[in-house]
C-alpha cells in the first residue's frame, strides 16, 4: 500500500475531476452548432490512467491487473466521480464516430487477401505499384480487377464518382484512385482514433473489441494486448501456485514434504528431532529396486549404474513418510529426473500434479525451443530418436568407464556434471 498524505490525494482526486470533465467533450458528433470532434491523446489518457491507479495504490497493497479493474474498484470507492459510466461513454461515442466513417475499402480488400482470395492480393499489388511509381499504371491490365472492385458499388458494377461513360479499363483504374484517396482521407481519422483504440486494449475494457471491429490492424493490436495481460495473469498464478506450494511443501516441525510422500532430513540430528522414537533412525540406502522407473533410471541416468545402494546415508537424505524406507540424495533425484523432474539443491521442480508422460512431453517441447536455430531435422521423429539413442549409449559409456577405472559414485556424479548431464 503506497503512503500518501491526505492533500496528495486531494489534488490528484482533483485532476481526476479536470479529466473527467474533459472527457465529455471527445468523440462527439460534428454539427453546425459544435466545433470538430475532439479524440483524447495518448499522453492525456496515460495520465487519467496514472491518476486511477494512485488513488487505489493508497488503498491496496497490490496493482489490480488489468487496469480496467482499478477503474471499476475506484468507481466503487468513490461513486461520486462516475468513473465507469463516463469511460463506457467515452467508448460507445468513439464506437459510433467509427461506424459513421465505416470500413474502408482497402481494409477490407486486406482482410481478403489475408483469407486467400486472389483477385484482392492481386488488385493491392497494383494500387502499391501505382503509389510507389505513376507511370506503372500504363503496365497494369485494371479490367482484371474488374470483380474485385465491383463490390465497393451499389450496382455490383465498376461505377467511379463520374458515371459508367467510359470504358472498362478507364473505370477500373478510376475506381482504384478512388480508393486510395479515400483511404488517405480516413488516415486522419485513424491516427486520431488510434491512442484510444490502443488504451482500451492496454486497460482491458470489456468494449475494447467492439471498438476495432472495423479496423484489422486495431482488431490484431487488440488481440496481442490481450494475450499479454492475460499472460501476466497467468504468470502471477503460477507464482501464487509455487507460493503456495512453497508453504505447503513445509510439513509440521520443519521438515519438507516432497512428491511421492518423500520427507527430506538435513542429517540424524534433524530426523531424531522429527520422529522422536517413533522410528529409527536408517543408516543404509534402500536404493531404486522399487521404483516404478527403475528401467528407465538404468538406461538413461548418468550416475546409477546398478539399483542397489547400500551407501550410508549421512548429510542430506530422503524417508518415505509412510513405507518408512530411506534413500540416499543420488538415488531419490534420479528417480525424480525419471520422472520428467528439474532438481535443483535437492527439491524437485515441476508440476506436481501432471504425469510422468506429461512432465517428460513438456521437457521435450523445452528442448525443442531451446534448440532453435539447429537443422530442423533434429526435431523430426527421426533426429529425436537419434537424439535418444545417443544420449543413451553416451550414458552407457560413461558407466562402463566408471566400471573399468573404479570410480564410487561421487566421482561419477562429479564426470556427469562436468558434462552438463545433471545440474
Amino acid at each position: 500500500m503506497m503512503k500518501a498524505t491526505a492533500q496528495d490525494r486531494n489534488q490528484v482526486k482533483e485532476r481526476l475531476v479536470l479529466h473527467l470533465d474533459y472527457l465529455r467533450k471527445c468523440c462527439k458528433p460534428q454539427d453546425k452548432n459544435w466545433p470538430p470532434t475532439f479524440w483524447p491523446d495518448r499522453k492525456f489518457l496515460q495520465s487519467l490512467e496514472d491518476n486511477v491507479m494512485f488513488l487505489i495504490a493508497t488503498k491496496r497493497k497490490k496493482q489490480p491487473s488489468p487496469a480496467w479493474k482499478g477503474f471499476q474498484l475506484l468507481d466503487k470507492g468513490m461513486p461520486s466521480l462516475r468513473l465507469v459510466l463516463r469511460v463506457d461513454n467515452l467508448v460507445k461515442r468513439a464506437q459510433d464516430r467509427l461506424e459513421e466513417a465505416g470500413e474502408a475499402p482497402l481494409t477490407k480488400l486486406e482482410r481478403q487477401a489475408e483469407h486467400g482470395d486472389e483477385d484482392a492480393r492481386k488488385l493491392l499489388c497494383d494500387i502499391a505499384a501505382i503509389r510507389d511509381d505513376q507511370d506503372a499504371a500504363r503496365t497494369i491490365n485494371w479490367t482484371r480487377h474488374e470483380r474485385a472492385l465491383a463490390q465497393f458499388s451499389r450496382t455490383r458494377t465498376v461505377e467511379p464518382a463520374y458515371g459508367r461513360s467510359a470504358p472498362v479499363e478507364f473505370r477500373c483504374y478510376a475506381r482504384a484512385l478512388e480508393l486510395t484517396v479515400d483511404n488517405y482521407r480516413r488516415k486522419p481519422l485513424r491516427n486520431k482514433s488510434w491512442p484510444l483504440i490502443e488504451w482500451t486494449a492496454r486497460i482491458a475494457h470489456p468494449e475494447a473489441k467492439n471498438l476495432c471491429a472495423l479496423d484489422d490492424v486495431a482488431a490484431w493490436v487488440v488481440e496481442q494486448e490481450e494475450g499479454v495481460w492475460r499472460g501476466k495473469s497467468a504468470l502471477r498464478k503460477r507464482e501464487k501456485t509455487r507460493e503456495r506450494v512453497r508453504r505447503h511443501r513445509e510439513w509440521y516441525r520443519g521438515s519438507w514434504v516432497c512428491p511421492g510422500d518423500w520427507l527430506r532430513f538435513r542429517d540424524a540430528t534433524h530426523f531424531k528431532k522429527f520422529w522422536g522414537r517413533k522410528h529409527l533412525m536408517p543408516t543404509k540406502c534402500g536404493g531404486l529396486k522399487d521404483s516404478e522407473e527403475r528401467d528407465r533410471i538404468l538406461k538413461y541416468d548418468p550416475i546409477k549404474t546398478d539399483l542397489s545402494c547400500g551407501r550410508r546415508l549421512a548429510d542430506g537424505f530422503y524417508y518415505h513418510r509412510t513405507r518408512h524406507v530411506a534413500r540416499c540424495r543420488d538415488c531419490q533425484e534420479a528417480e525424480w529426473w525419471a520422472q520428467g523432474f528439474d532438481v535443483f539443491n535437492g527439491y524437485p521442480y515441476g508440476n506436481w500434479q501432471a504425469t510422468t508422460a506429461e512432465r517428460l512431453a513438456e521437457q521435450k517441447r523445452d528442448a525443442l525451443e531451446r534448440l532453435g536455430g539447429e537443422p530442423r531435422w533434429l526435431q523430426t521423429p527421426e533426429g529425436q530418436q537419434w537424439m535418444r539413442e545417443a544420449n543413451r549409449q553416451f550414458v552407457a559409456r560413461l558407466k562402463e568407464t566408471a566400471r573399468q577405472r573404479g570410480w564410487t559414485q561421487e566421482q561419477l556424479r562429479a564426470e556427469a556434471k562436468a558434462y552438463g548431464l545433471i545440474r
